[in-house]
Formats: structure tokens, sequence, C-alpha cells
């Protein structure tokens, strides 16, 4: 097991090895039912970039309109975590389920295994149990069946982080600054419902410190509204150092309102906060690591990785 000690003491993380080509990926169903042709077409992208992806077991199942029981889907995930000819885990997709998993994952036995987690939106939740509970790297980026609509360049930023590239900076020069500064902290990257949904939870991450880059898709204005303020009285944001926010894709006829709340949280926190970023549902989606330490500069618009995202 590999450990690095981020400037933060109190956290310990878990980096997974480096993928290189002929790595095999599972592909794992941890949520909703999967479309076999859009599950193929991902596959076909990932046998592109170099890497021999692997349906597993119970793929294409539906129970209930998840991909199997709670319990069996938990099983899979760890089945293919502990399997040593597999380097790295892609989730088919999202959609809900993920966090109704949780209560059936030993994140002991996890945890004895650094391994590549690929995904994102609903997928939040195992991000953030596995941030948690194993103070382990993961990857915010395209599922298996979203990779298909995925840029070039989103493709080639995510074969770099997760082959072990270093130095990687993220340049938005149509970023809106809503709230100047510049931040230095860990990332992590999740989907603002479900992040919400874990509050209260045995699952919800310590955000203490750190760069909260968000995204959502098809939320009314006023439900994202609830959702900030929802946070921000938890006090879940109390000590978060800055606040990035990624696509919110139909989410109503104001986008101004959304962005008017996050500047609101900014102001009260006295942090960073800004909107823009190539991260959720759309086709530009960037891949970013949980927990690797980040610098985030208004000025600069630049979101810059201090460390590699994997373990050499």
């Amino acid at each position: 097991m590999t450990a690095s000690v981020s400037l933060y003491r109190w956290e310990i993380l878990r980096k997974p090895p480096p993928l290189s080509k002929g790595d095999r990926i599972a592909v794992v169903s941890v949520a909703g039912v999967v479309d076999q042709r859009q599950m193929e077409a991902g596959m076909k992208v990932v046998e592109e970039l170099g890497w021999i992806p692997v349906a597993w077991e119970g793929c294409f199942d539906e129970v209930d309109g998840y991909a199997g029981t709670d319990a069996r889907r938990a099983d899979r995930l760890l089945s293919a975590w502990e399997d040593p000819s597999v380097q790295g885990i892609w989730c088919s997709r999202g959609g809900y389920g993920s966090m109704r998993m949780l209560p059936h994952i030993d994140f002991d036995r996890l945890r004895l295994r650094p391994k590549m987690l690929m995904g994102f939106s609903d997928i939040t939740a195992l991000h953030a149990a596995i941030y948690r509970h194993c103070r382990m790297v993961t990857f915010h980026g395209p599922m298996i069946t979203t990779l298909p609509e995925t840029t070039d360049e989103a493709r080639r930023w995510m074969q770099a982080m997760l082959s072990g590239a270093k130095d990687q900076t993220l340049s938005i020069a149509s970023a809106v600054i809503l709230h100047p500064g510049k931040v230095v902290g860990p990332l992590f990257v999740g989907n603002l419902a479900t992040l919400c949904h874990l509050q209260g939870t045995p699952y919800a991450p310590n955000l203490d410190g750190h760069i909260l880059i968000l995204e959502d898709i098809g939320e009314s204005w006023h439900r994202v509204d609830r959702m900030f303020v929802q946070l921000h009285l938890s006090g879940m944001l109390k000590r978060v150092g800055g606040i990035l926010l990624g696509s919110f894709r139909d989410c109503g006829a104001f986008p101004e309102r959304i962005l008017r709340a996050a500047e609101e949280i900014g102001g009260a926190l006295d942090i960073p906060v800004a909107a823009g970023l190539p991260v959720g549902h759309q086709e530009d989606n960037r891949t970013l690591p949980n927990g690797i330490l980040g610098e985030w500069d208004s000025e600069a618009r630049s979101l810059r990785l201090l460390e590699t995202a994997t373990a050499v």
C-alpha cells in the first residue's frame, strides 16, 4: 500500500497505481440499468485509449430499475476491486442507486488495495464514502456510457492523469469569478444533490480546507439554491477553502440565480468562488481527482494540481 501525506497532516492519502497500456479495466454497474449498445460504444473508446475493458458480472441486470439488488451491486464492486488482474474500475453509468449500496460495502477491504475508480454524478456517493472511510484518491470523470460523447481534449487530459502525469493545469479563460481569491487545498469534486443527500449520514466527507467543485443536472434554480443553503446551514461548508462550479445543465431558465446563490455563500464565508469549470454533464468533462492538493487562482483563472493523482 502506497500512502502520501498532504499539507493537511490529518489526511493520509492512498493513491492508486497509474494505468499502463494493456491494463484491464472492470466495467461495473453500480446504479441504474445500463443500455448495452451505449456501454459497448464506451468500451470501444477505452480500447482506443490503450486499456482492456472487461464487462463485469451482472452489468446488464435489472431489478426494480437498478442494475441488480443493492447487495449484489456492492458484491460486484468488491469482487472487481479485489481481483488482482484488474487495474481499474469504471462505472458504467449513474442515474441513481449508488447511495443505496453504501451499507453493503466493506470499506476495510477496499482500503487494502488502492485502485482507480472512475465515474461522476450519482457516483459521488461512492467517491464521498471511499474518501471518508478509506482516505483514497478516486476520480470524478466520464462514465463508460458518456465516454463516446466526451471531447478528444477531455480524453487526453484523463489519459494523462490516470497514467501519472505531473503538473496538470486547467486554464479556464471563460470562468466567471463570483468572489475573487487564491486558495490551496485538497479537491473534492461531486454532484450537488448527491452531496446534500449524504449530509447527516456516516458517508458524508469532511470538507474542511477543501476546494469544493460541484456539478448537477435537471434541477430547477430554486432547488439548487435550496441545496446550497442546506449545505451552508448544516455547517458542511463552514471551513471550505473555495467553491468552484462546473456544469449545471438543464437547471432552469434563470442560471444567474444559481450563480447568485453561490456568490452569496462566497461572500458570507469570504472564500474564492467561481463558475464555468469544464466538469459535469457536458462533452468537455475533465477528470479530476478527489483528495489531491490543488491551487485555484481567480486572477489567472486556473486550477493547478500540485501533486500527481497516482502513486507513481
